[in-house]
């Protein structure tokens, strides 16, 4: 699939650049002893946070899981510049994404920021659609744990964040972001369709 190939791409380019920008920052961190885990660890508990203080005061929540999901911007280089880069610290960085996000996503729920079904579908159709790329990838592929992770989702996640950044800080219509979530529920559902559709007709080895 197209799509699939262009994401690579792009995420092949961006851990690129995040080592080459960053550099100095993943050499503090290293000394002062943060380590990838360390990092995604934060940045999970950062939305756990989110969602607790999300009713209490929202823009406190807002600045608290800003800050957790700065850790994603670095965690990967750590791990690399450590020589700890492997498909077990990729698992951990990919679930700590989605725990974060999947807070983010149940605190605007919980304070009915937008239409509540097209944000439930939405926290729905994306570890499926992670999973069956997963189970698809992992099968052909020789890795060094127990699966190989894949980002390809993660850009579906950027785009929704992106435009919530413009509703929240630039009071753009919520319309539009409800908008956006709808497109990008049809988006992951074909993607999700496709990769489906390949598990199904695979033979039997």
């Amino acid at each position: 699939m197209i799509i699939d190939t262009i994401i690579d791409k792009i995420n092949r380019l961006s851990q690129q650049k995040r080592g080459k920008y960053f550099d100095i920052f993943i050499k503090i961190l290293d000394k002062l002893g943060f380590t990838p885990n360390i990092l995604s660890f934060l940045r999970a508990f950062s939305g756990f946070l989110f969602f607790i203080l999300v009713k209490i005061n929202f823009n406190i929540a807002f600045v608290t899981i800003i800050l957790g999901g700065l850790t994603d911007f670095f965690d990967g280089a750590l791990a690399r510049y450590q020589k700890k880069d492997g498909d077990r610290g990729k698992f951990i960085d990919m679930l700590s994404d989605n725990i974060i996000f999947s807070f983010f996503i149940l605190g605007l729920i919980k304070i009915d920021y937008i239409n509540n079904l097209n944000l439930s579908y939405f926290l729905f159709i994306i570890p499926a659609l992670y999973l069956m790329i997963i189970v698809n990838k992992n099968e052909n592929i020789k890795n060094d744990w127990i699966i190989s992770p894949y980002a390809r989702i993660s850009y579906y996640k950027v785009i929704f964040e992106i435009f919530f950044l413009l509703t929240f800080l630039f009071d753009v219509e919520k319309f539009i972001l409800n908008f956006v979530i709808i497109v990008l529920n049809i988006l992951m559902s074909v993607h999700f369709f496709y990769h489906f559709y390949l598990f199904l007709n695979k033979k039997n080895k």
